[in-house]
């Protein structure tokens, strides 16, 4: 709601600037969608035209089968299938496809099942009716089968096992990693860190940080031969397929000719401390900010 009020239409998000649009998207991570549907905005003002086609869409930054197929087939009347969560468990339960849904292989699979089942008049229909089978009554752990209109064709039902379907093995490797974030202050002054792309949380802001293989920071850096303050527990912080825990250390620079090298040798940006609330900013680093710890 809050990102439809500030960007109501799509001019007004093509013509807004990348920190703005991150800022409003602060706190709902994935921040590359955020960025691709700035983009895509932008060329969709660009052409005066918004495209009309499954492989035009697919053109779009950020635009994948799924959501190529939901926008032709529902806004365009183009008979391509969607493939989301909901729909492998209907048509694997339905049809007792055993195909590993976690391999890219079985999306051709399923595909060709639904190609051959979605109407060529009303596939957006099609479309919105077996996803909100998924969502509603073929449900992941507790199917409501009584109540399934596609009941008496159903593989899964009729062998007693829906809850077999689909197979999805799929084993998740998580990656934990150690922040040591030092946050240098001069006055009401602190030095801030745009993070660049090749890593999480592009185009955000953060502090400079100290990353390595463990949670403590057993010694700092020559540089820092200020005053280091350790300043917070380890925040956690979960994403997909990383755990990060995060430490903040303050260091409070008398000298602005110390605080300016500092900032100058680690590429930082100097921030008024009233000004941080506009940047945009992992939710990491949000939380840290509502302690108060500066």
């Amino acid at each position: 709601m809050r990102f439809l009020e500030r960007f109501p239409t799509v001019e007004h998000l093509a013509a807004a600037n990348e920190e703005d649009v991150l800022k409003i998207w602060e706190g709902l991570g994935y921040y590359s969608r955020a960025r691709n549907l700035h983009k895509t905005a932008r060329l969709i003002t660009k052409q005066n035209s918004f495209p009309t086609s499954y492989d035009q869409w697919l053109e779009m930054p950020g635009v994948g089968p799924y959501t190529a197929a939901a926008i032709a087939s529902i806004c365009f009347n183009e008979p391509k299938p969607v493939l989301d969560g909901n729909v492998f468990r209907v048509v694997s339960r339905l049809f007792g496809v055993k195909d590993n849904i976690a391999k890219p292989a079985s999306r051709r699979v399923f595909l060709a099942i639904l190609q051959e089942l979605i109407p060529h008049t009303i596939p957006g229909e099609f479309n919105q009716g077996i996803m909100e089978l998924g969502a509603l009554c073929c449900t992941p752990y507790t199917p409501h089968c009584p109540e399934c209109p596609v009941r008496p064709f159903c593989y899964a039902y009729k062998q007693g096992n829906p809850l077999l379907y689909p197979v999805k093995v799929q084993p998740v490797k998580i990656q934990h990693r150690y922040f040591h974030y030092m946050v240098f202050v001069h006055q009401q002054t602190v030095a801030m860190h745009k993070r660049g792309s090749g890593d999480i949380w592009q185009g955000l802001y953060d502090f400079h940080l100290l990353e390595n293989d463990q949670e403590r920071l057993e010694e700092p850096p020559g540089e820092y031969n200020a005053r280091l303050q350790k300043i917070s527990k380890p925040f956690l912080h979960l994403l997909s397929h990383q755990k990060i825990s995060a430490v903040f250390y303050k260091l409070e620079i008398e000298d602005r000719d110390r605080f300016d090298n500092l900032v100058n040798n680690f590429g930082l940006i100097p921030i008024h401390e009233e000004d941080i609330v506009t940047l945009p900013k992992p939710k990491l680093i949000v939380n840290y900010l509502k302690r108060g710890f500066f």
